[in-house]
């Protein structure tokens, strides 16, 4: 019985050496890395959308377009199924959270998913030729946008053109939307339930560009984000952005927790008058796992030789 409990104690403990790597490995090469590169954007996020009416304003509303787009709540993963993946945890997976804040509090472009809307020129740079912006995470909820979803599901870098739409301070309502493939054929045309002003349109397409897992131009992608429901991120930065004190000016917390095969860095920050609340969680349990089983064989074959070397001298003193 003692030595059934010595072995019980090393592999609790050989579970949190695991999971202690996963966490150095995430925080070092991913956490401290990814982070600091997400700070200064809440004072270039000036919403609800205004244009003074003048080129340089058009530009600056187009611009947060492109940000706040980029921006969105998503997913950032590594699926690789060769065991050294996760033997070194990087097949990860990274839920991140965003909420923007300023002195008219939440906003349609506070929380969500977003992705651009433009002109198409057949143009490599569409920042210019931004009209607005569709909110994928209410559009998400329309049957329509289900249809959408099952053709991009099969056609990933389909062109989705709107061929009617209403628009109201830069926001994009759907109307009617036309998928049309790479070789140019149209695939399907889809109706749906448009509450604005509508207005025709020949050459406007939601941006949707798919080039890997974490393509952060992929209406597919945004939309399966936006199937995922309330996750523990969006729960967590809700709160987090709660805390926002806009009466201590320009400043910047930071913190990070830890769990079993998790990771959770939170930020806050405040920029001449507006606030950013993040959350990325880092999962990590496959490799914590695998380790915890290394591990945990490992430390029962070295108990069983130093079980076995003492019963030998307790037989050698008989």
């Amino acid at each position: 019985m003692k030595r059934i409990s010595i072995w019980a104690v090393t592999m609790v403990v050989m579970v949190f050496l695991a999971n202690l790597a996963g966490i150095l490995v995430n925080k070092l090469v991913f956490a401290d890395t990814l982070m600091p590169a997400m700070t200064g954007y809440s004072k270039k996020m000036e919403i609800p959308l205004k244009s003074d009416g003048t080129e340089k304003g058009d530009k600056k509303v187009k611009a947060v377009i492109m940000i706040r787009s980029a921006l969105s709540d998503t997913v950032l993963e590594v699926e690789d199924p060769s065991p050294l993946a996760s033997l070194v945890f990087t097949d990860i997976h990274i839920d991140q959270s965003i909420v923007f804040r300023g002195p008219e509090g939440m906003t349609e472009l506070s929380k969500g998913i977003f992705a651009p809307v433009y002109e198409d020129k057949d143009q490599k740079v569409y920042l210019l030729d931004t009209i607005g912006v569709l909110n994928v995470s209410e559009f998400s909820k329309l049957e329509c946008a289900n249809q959408l979803y099952e053709i991009l599901r099969d056609n990933r870098n389909a062109k989705v053109r709107l061929d009617a739409y209403a628009i109201k301070d830069f926001m994009i309502e759907p109307a009617k939307i036309t998928v049309i493939d790479e070789a140019g054929n149209e695939i399907k045309t889809i109706d749906c339930p448009c509450s604005g002003d509508v207005q025709k349109g020949s050459s406007i397409v939601i941006l949707n560009e798919y080039k890997m897992d974490s393509d952060s131009n992929s209406l597919y992608l945004k939309l399966k984000y936006a199937y995922l429901g309330e996750r523990s991120s969006d729960r967590k930065v809700m709160e987090l952005s709660d805390s926002l004190d806009f009466s201590k000016g320009d400043y910047d917390e930071s913190g990070t927790s830890y769990g079993f095969g998790k990771l959770t860095s939170r930020y806050v920050e405040v920029r001449e008058g507006r606030g950013m609340a993040l959350v990325m969680e880092y999962s990590f349990l496959k490799g914590v796992l695998i380790y915890s089983v290394i591990f945990g064989l490992i430390a029962t074959l070295i108990l069983i030789a130093i079980f076995r070397k003492r019963d030998r001298k307790k037989n050698d003193l008989w």
